[in-house]
C-alpha cells in the first residue's frame, strides 16, 4: 500500500473506531478502570415473572454476544492502527513476508498472509 492509502485506511479504521465505540456505550456499560473493555451488557428489567425472567435471560445472550463482537472487532481496529503507526501494518506475524495490498484491502486487519492463513485455515 502507498502512504495515500494507508493514510485513508487509518482515516477509515478511525471514523469506524467513533462509530464502534458508540455502539458500545449503547450496548454495554463502560469499565472505568480497565480501556477499552466493557462489562456486562445493558438489559432492561421487564418484571419479575418467569416468562419476563425468561425474556430478560434471552436479551441479554443476545446482547452479550452484540458486545463481544463489537469489543472483538474494537481490538482489531485498534491493533491495525497500532501496526500501521508502529510501520509493521501488512508485514505476516507468521513469516515476516508481506501480506499483498489486495487482501488488504478486503480484509484490513489481516496479519498472515495468503499462504500462511491457507496453512492455519484463517
Amino acid at each position: 500500500m502507498d502512504k495515500n492509502e494507508l493514510k485513508k485506511l487509518r482515516e477509515d479504521l478511525v471514523k469506524e473506531k467513533a462509530t464502534v465505540e458508540e455502539a458500545l456505550m449503547s450496548t454495554a456499560i463502560k469499565n472505568p478502570i480497565v480501556k477499552d473493555y466493557y462489562e456486562q451488557p445493558r438489559v432492561e428489567d421487564i418484571g419479575s415473572s418467569p416468562d419476563d425472567t425468561a425474556l430478560e435471560a434471552v436479551d441479554f445472550d443476545r446482547m452479550m454476544a452484540l458486545k463481544n463482537t463489537q469489543e472483538q472487532r474494537l481490538h482489531e481496529i485498534n491493533e491495525t492502527l497500532a501496526q500501521i503507526d508502529s510501520g509493521e501494518y501488512g508485514i505476516c506475524v507468521n513469516c515476516a513476508s508481506g501480506i499483498g495490498a489486495a487482501r488488504l484491502k478486503v480484509i484490513p486487519a489481516a496479519t498472515l498472509c495468503i499462504s500462511c492463513a491457507q496453512k492455519t485455515g484463517r
